[in-house]
């Protein structure tokens, strides 16, 4: 007897946590997508990065003079 009541009252503590909403199942898809998007853009970054030659002219600035 109490075995049967075990199991009844796990089961009903199981069913009452139910699933995620669909919204928190969008939003923690997103937050997936742009983490993954802004390390593929980092990664890319980091590429161009490599070779150490400046991409843009850099010039001396100098005040007072």
């Amino acid at each position: 007897m109490t075995e049967q009541t075990t199991q009844q009252n796990y089961r009903a503590a199981g069913e009452q946590a139910g699933a995620p909403s669909g919204v928190a199942t969008g939003f923690i898809v997103f937050a997936g997508v742009m983490m993954i998007m802004s390390g593929a853009f980092q990664a890319i970054a980091g590429l161009v990065a490599l070779p150490g030659r400046p991409r843009t002219r850099h010039r001396r600035v100098t005040y007072g003079r």
